[in-house]
């Protein structure tokens, strides 16, 4: 943003993020996972417990089964996704997605993240991949411990509708729905504002 004041500079400049790279692949159906009795989805939180685990396949997503009910005993078209903390250690390509995502990345700029992903693949027997495009997404944007310790979440949530700005969504909470609500409600609480049938009045 190009129009930002000084409070708000003071405190977004304080933001760190790590890095979501997305990968859009075709491969062979997978026995247990992408096969036509199985959940079209892999989740595993474990790969995302700290650097040491930078860059695993955490998590896979078979769209076409999820959302349309589709099936292919061919080649299906799925989405793989790798969580980087300390991303410029694992390549110092990805040091350049902070913020805004590289709509222009090429694989080839970041061999590591790819070859990372297929390892993983080729132990889980994933056959016949074939690799359509990887994307690096400045992912989870949080306030690091010093800025924590400097109350910046507070200082944000005060500084909420001064200039008729709203900061709200990742850069000011958490992403779960649960915390969006919650933190949506105590804007509710702290301005006034009474929220019926969708009108929005001020006490």
């Amino acid at each position: 943003m190009q129009d930002l004041v000084e409070e708000d500079t003071s405190i977004f400049n304080r933001l760190e993020s790590f890095v979501l790279a997305t990968t859009l692949y075709t491969s062979s159906p997978v026995l247990g996972y992408s096969d036509e009795t199985h959940a079209p989805i892999m989740y595993s939180a474990e790969k995302m417990s700290g650097p040491a685990k930078d860059g695993s396949w955490y998590a896979d997503r078979y769209d076409s089964a999820i959302f349309a009910g589709e099936w292919s005993q061919n080649a299906q078209t799925l989405v793989g996704y790798q969580f980087f903390e300390n991303f410029c250690d694992a390549d110092p390509v990805l040091r350049d997605t902070d913020r805004t995502p590289d709509h222009n990345f090429e694989m080839k700029k970041a061999p590591k993240v790819l070859e990372k992903l297929k390892e993983e693949m080729k132990k889980q027997q994933v056959a016949n991949v074939r690799v359509l495009g990887q994307y690096p997404w400045p992912y989870f944007h949080n306030f690091p411990r010093s800025a924590i310790n400097e109350r910046m979440p507070w200082k944000l949530f005060h500084m909420q509708g001064k200039l008729k700005t709203w900061w709200i969504g990742a850069s000011a909470c958490f992403e779960s729905v649960h915390d969006v609500t919650n933190y949506n409600l105590m804007l509710k609480s702290q301005l006034g504002a009474d929220v019926r049938s969708g009108k929005v009045s001020w006490g």
